[in-house]
This record gives C-alpha cells, structure tokens and sequence, in this order.
C-alpha cells in the first residue's frame, strides 16, 4: 500500500512539472463560454476581398437605427451578401435581434480586425447577443 502512495506522489509530481499553462488568449478562443461578458472577434482563415467585405458592412450601415432579427427557428440571419463575402447573424444566448449599427459595428472591427481572414464577433457584450461572422459562405 506504501509503494502506491509514494508511485502517485512520483507520477504528480512529473505531472506538474510538465504543465504548462495556455496563454488566457488561447482559453477564450478554446472556450468563449467562460467569457459571458462578450464574444470576442475571431479571426478565420478565408482569402474574403476586403473591398466585398466594406460594401457588405455600408449595405447593414445604411440600417443603423433598425433591428437586425433573426426569424423563428434554428436563431441564424443573413445579413448581407457582397460577391464571395457573406454577412450572417447565429443566435448566442436569449436573444431575437440588436440594431443593425451593432452588426455594423461588429463587422468593422472583423474586416479592420482580420483583414481578408474573415472571422467572428458578438455584436453587443454580454452573454445574450447575435454573433455576426464574415465568411465565404452562410454561418
């Protein structure tokens, strides 16, 4: 009973010496659900047209004031679609719709952001917001 005690002390201790921590950055990316105050921006990997991606964002900015909803069912909206660039809201947390200046916002700062990578950001902060993703398909 002994040799196990002093094998798990052994095996722990070489377990904690080769630990090593992940950057915070890396936590929120791995899991953004321990961020319920926001969804931070993500950047993909895409080749968008960044001068699509600008036109999408004027086409929600001429909205600003107006909700941007997404219908009953599955919580996902299209929001825009500029050539091989696409605009589209999913639901995260209890939410129905934010104004279309938040969506606006939030692909500004994707398209300034990530550049032609693309990518993901919540809209609002919170846990309860639209996440808006720019992409080469429909989210």
């Amino acid at each position: 009973m002994q040799f196990f005690n002093v094998l798990s002390t052994i095996l722990a201790a070489i377990g904690l010496a080769m630990a090593t921590p992940l950057p915070a950055s890396e936590l929120v990316a791995r899991n953004v659900t321990t961020a319920l105050d926001d969804y931070p921006a993500t950047c993909n990997n895409e080749k968008l047209d960044t001068g699509k991606m600008w036109l999408a964002w004027a086409h929600i900015h001429d909205h600003i004031g107006h909700p941007c909803a997404l219908p009953a069912g599955d919580g996902t909206a299209q929001f825009a679609h500029e050539g091989g660039v696409f605009v589209s809201g999913r639901r995260w947390g209890n939410v129905n719709q934010v104004d279309c200046g938040d969506v606006a916002q939030a692909v500004w700062d994707i398209t300034a952001g990530c550049g032609s990578r693309g990518g993901s950001k919540g809209a609002t902060a919170g846990p309860n917001t639209i996440v808006v993703h720019v992409a080469s398909h429909w989210v």
